[in-house]
């Protein structure tokens, strides 16, 4: 999305904030492969993915504003430049929606933020201008969520450059009506250089201090998922993206010391490395078609080169199966399903090979909530986990194959005797328990002769007594 360099008030605890509670264990090595570098060294850009495609958007070359549209093909893996935007800017965020690309607010080469909004069309490769945000800001956060934009906090030099508040606002963009309004909901604080990602129907936030949030948007609820040691206060610039349930997450650092890629689990709470960075720097991290990609000022990297992740994973119950499906990754030879009876993992391969894009796992307890994931997997290797899916099977209710001789005394005395399932005698006891109706209709299956069907209508107030006399069918 956005951001500018944070020169650190020190390096002695440059690795602290997020390391301080993330578990030690060696980081994947030599899996982050170089790509075609950009056309232009820009840097504190714009980014955003449309179609495949990445586009870095404005920035900083030499400390001068941009106004420069990268686009990156993975496919063809070329770099190329397309209209540039109206707005030479630096530290703006991007977002895409409706298939278009919108390039919000930023900083000018003077110091002062700014509220411009402009609109991106891919078909037309044409920027048209949009309503102002109502706060001019740069370094916030912005997030689609239920077709709306949504703004968090930034910093505004509006009328001093290099001077202006820290805001905890949130604005929200409607681009049906081309609309903004200012939240009276807050943030918790202010915050700048940070980013925000959604996962179904909540939004994630990384604060600069290495803080992660949850919010709530419905219930307008915030709540701090994780937490590093006691600030010291030192901040730092973190940039993320999400796949499946999980958030990839780089940090800004001026440190030589080792720097990562941290991998955040949304449904248990835990952060632990993902892999290394290829060299200390600044990077920008991107989720395109499940593949993670990384951009700094001049490089572009894709993790493992590999697979995409199988998406849309979803578990559902039996009795003493569970049925998997997913969705086809291109590419793919096969598929391997992986188990756990515990949320989040540690994952049991199961099965490997399947060719199939579902799985029918027989070798459960009913009763026992079983959780999987599933990766694909061709000759290059095996891609990363796909979201995580639950279901608990159990024991289907017992069906009654037998049969009745269901005997009838009417108040004359006459017995009405008729061969019926045992479904049939449920039905007859609780019309006549019930007396929802006057009469209830009984086919009759024996000695039908010529016609079509024999049907008695027994009338419940001549009823005196009846017997069911259950039996079982023989082949």
């Amino acid at each position: 999305m956005k951001k500018s360099f944070k020169v650190l008030l020190s390096v002695v605890l440059a690795m602290v904030m997020l390391l301080s509670a993330v578990p030690v264990f060696a980081a994947e090595e030599g899996v982050w492969k170089e790509k075609v570098p950009k056309l232009s060294s820009n840097y504190i850009f714009g980014k955003t993915v449309l179609d495949g495609m990445i586009y870095v958007i404005g920035g900083s070359v030499d400390n001068i504003s941009q106004n420069t549209v990268q686009v990156y093909n993975p496919e063809t893996n070329t770099w190329e430049f397309k209209s540039p935007m109206l707005t030479n800017r630096k530290s703006l965020s991007a977002v895409t929606i409706n298939n278009k690309i919108y390039a919000l607010g930023g900083q000018s080469d003077d110091g002062h933020s700014l509220n411009v909004v402009e609109e991106y069309d891919p078909q037309t490769d044409t920027w048209i201008p949009k309503s102002n945000m109502p706060t001019k800001k740069h370094d916030f956060a912005s997030v689609v969520f239920e077709g709306k934009i949504y703004t968090f906090g930034g910093v505004s030099f509006a009328d001093q450059p290099g001077s202006g508040p820290v805001l905890d606002i949130i604005e929200l963009y409607d681009p049906e009506t081309d609309t903004w309004s200012k939240l009276s909901n807050r943030m918790p604080s202010g915050e700048k250089l940070f980013e925000a990602v959604t996962i179904e129907n909540k939004i994630f936030m990384v604060w600069d201090g290495g803080e992660i949030y949850e919010y709530i948007v419905s219930q307008d609820v915030w709540e701090k998922i994780y937490s590093p040691i006691e600030d010291d206060g030192l901040r730092h610039q973190y940039n993320i993206t999400s796949l499946a349930e999980k958030i990839y997450i780089t940090r800004n650092t001026n440190s030589n010391d080792s720097q990562y890629v941290y991998e955040f689990n949304t449904i248990t709470n835990k952060l632990s490395i993902h892999s290394d960075l290829p060299i200390v720097t600044l990077y920008e991290i991107l989720n395109v078609n499940q593949r993670l990609f990384l951009l700094n000022s001049t490089a572009t990297y894709i993790y493992n080169d590999k697979l995409g992740y199988p998406l849309n994973l979803t578990a559902e119950a039996g009795d003493s199966q569970i049925t998997l499906s997913w969705n086809l990754v291109e590419g793919a030879d096969s598929y391997t399903v992986k188990r756990s009876t515990t949320q989040g993992g540690p994952y049991d391969i199961i099965a490997e090979g399947v060719s199939e894009t579902s799985y029918l796992d027989t070798d459960v307890i009913n009763g026992t909530t079983y959780y999987y994931v599933v990766s694909a997997v061709n000759a290059a290797g095996e891609s990363g986990n796909s979201n995580e899916a639950s279901a608990t099977p159990e024991a289907s209710a017992s069906v009654n194959n037998n049969r009745a001789i269901l005997v009838i005394v009417l108040e004359n005395g006459q017995e009405k005797e008729y061969d019926v399932t045992m479904s049939e005698v449920e039905e007859f006891v609780n019309w006549y328990q019930g007396n929802l109706t006057v009469a209830y209709a009984i086919e009759k299956t024996g000695n039908v002769g010529p016609f079509l069907n024999r049907t008695d209508y027994i009338i419940h107030d001549n009823v005196l007594t009846f017997e069911v006399n259950e039996y079982e069918l023989t082949q």
